[in-house]
């Protein structure tokens, strides 16, 4: 089991990565495809610290419901995450959200990326444009 130590350093070393590689948050379509589930997972980038040019973070609790299931505050930015199970095998009754639970929230007027990762979940920050 990875320390929070362990997962802060992953974070800060792949926004290094992130920063290098030019990467940006990911935006879904409207009737993006909903069949391969994990595979549109998959298309969120690890962005770790990293805040990309021309994007700023969503504070979720503040933009989205408070209360809402499977949002993490204690992320690397304190914005507020989507707290993800990212093996599969995830269960209702877990704190973290299914797959599918959060591809059900997904919008899109907003962008996503990975801001942290554990062995069997991962933090997932809103993004959007500056304006």
């Amino acid at each position: 089991m990875q320390s929070v130590y362990e997962i802060i350093l992953a974070s800060e070393r792949e926004a290094k990565k992130a920063a290098r590689d030019h990467r940006k948050p990911f935006f879904f379509w409207p009737g993006f495809d909903q069949d391969d589930l994990f595979e549109q997972l998959r298309k969120i980038p690890y962005l770790g610290t990293y805040l990309p040019k021309g994007f700023e973070r969503v504070r979720l609790t503040e933009e989205f419901d408070p209360n809402h299931r499977g949002i993490f505050e204690g992320d690397n930015r304190g914005f507020g995450a989507y707290f993800v199970d990212s093996t599969g095998f995830g269960g209702p009754h877990e704190p973290c959200l299914q797959v599918q639970e959060f591809l059900g929230r997904i919008r899109y007027d907003v962008a996503y990326g990975i801001v942290e990762a554990g062995e069997m979940q991962v933090k997932v920050g809103v993004f959007r444009r500056k304006k």
